[in-house]
């Protein structure tokens, strides 16, 4: 770990100042950012550690209404499965460091993967007052996917015709209405950590107001898009609460999240890798077209 001096790998001075107060003189720093989101590429991520041997982690750069909303959806939630804040100011966020062992998604077992379907249905169900919560209608995401497949084209990572085609197919199939609430929108395997037999979600920047579909379908798609995880992971989500009418509208949701995580890869530059996932939602529209 890189010795912490601060003339030379110095912390952004209100983070810093924040780490102080709670952690007493820092003997390290290290910087971990993982780029989870466009809007979030800004941020910066570290890990603090202090002369007593506590460590913590440091955010920097957030905006003000992410950090309200962070704060505000966990408190509504049990502090063993997620990291909690400890302290916020200006644009930082200061989190207790999770120690624990690492869900590997190769060797999980089916009680594990069920595990990870009730901490989703635990958020699902997490009773927070909101304007954007209940059965509203689905207009946003007819609006978003037509602004990720406009953005596509621009990226020359799907032709036109094969845009016209998939924006028909949605269309057809997008719910008129859809239940919103509290959504993780990140719960793949490298954000969990199994501590005193509990998992626990150590990177919740991304909670929000969005529908439960989609969250499932990001969720999904976060555990590499394998079907057959999923639906172990659907068992252990109806155990907490109902999947409703996901099964009959996931050929909506999933193509869905793959055309939102294609522009996300595209903006980023990860041309080859925006172009894999057009190439299987294609074939995925293709597929449901024909049967």
């Amino acid at each position: 770990m890189n010795s912490f001096n601060e003339a030379t790998n110095p912390l952004p001075l209100p983070l810093r100042d924040m780490a102080k107060m709670h952690g007493g003189r820092l003997c390290s720093v290290k910087f971990i950012s993982r780029l989870t989101n466009p809007d979030e590429s800004r941020v910066k991520t570290y890990q603090l550690e202090f002369e007593s041997g506590l460590l913590l982690k440091g955010r920097y750069n957030l905006r003000h209404d992410i950090i309200r909303r962070i704060c505000y959806i966990l408190s509504s939630l049990p502090g063993v499965h997620f990291s909690q804040v400890l302290a916020s100011r200006d644009d930082c966020l200061l989190e207790e460091w999770v120690e624990g062992e690492r869900v590997d998604q190769n060797s999980i077992s089916e009680e594990g993967l069920r595990d990870v379907g009730r901490l989703l249905g635990l958020i699902h169900s997490t009773d927070c007052a909101s304007r954007s919560t209940g059965r509203l209608r689905s207009d946003r995401y007819k609006n978003w996917m037509q602004a990720s497949l406009l953005q596509l084209i621009f990226q020359k990572n799907i032709a036109v015709e094969e845009a016209e085609n998939v924006v028909t197919q949605l269309l057809n199939r997008l719910p008129d209405y859809c239940e919103y609430g509290v959504v993780h929108r990140d719960l793949g395997p490298d954000n969990l950590i199994r501590r005193e037999q509990s998992l626990c979600s150590i990177d919740n920047l991304l909670f929000d107001f969005q529908a439960y579909h989609e969250d499932l379908a990001r969720t999904w798609y976060r555990w590499g898009c394998q079907d057959e995880l999923f639906l172990v992971m659907l068992q252990g989500y109806e155990e907490i609460r109902s999947v409703g009418t996901f099964l009959s509208e996931q050929s909506f949701w999933k193509p869905f999240v793959l055309l939102r995580a294609a522009e996300s890869l595209g903006q980023r530059g990860y041309q080859l890798e925006s172009q894999t996932l057009i190439k299987r939602l294609l074939c995925m529209t293709t597929k449901q077209q024909s049967s």
